[in-house]
């Protein structure tokens, strides 16, 4: 496993990565690491929608990456 770096980034961004390792699995079945949820803080971006605005439609590929 890396070795725990202080986070020194946003912690919104920590929080939402977190919350999607949380999502992949817990404790020892967690597919990611400290340093894998470092890295995908740095790479999430907020994206705000207004209220019924469609994020995902079924049968469409995603319009942004």
């Amino acid at each position: 496993m890396a070795p725990f770096l202080p986070w020194r980034g946003d912690d919104a961004a920590m929080r939402a990565a977190a919350w999607v390792a949380r999502c992949l699995g817990r404790g020892e079945t967690a597919p990611l690491r400290v340093g894998d949820v470092e890295s995908l803080a740095r790479y999430l971006q907020p994206r705000w929608l207004r209220p019924g605005e469609v994020l995902f439609a079924a049968g469409k590929p995603p319009e942004s990456a």
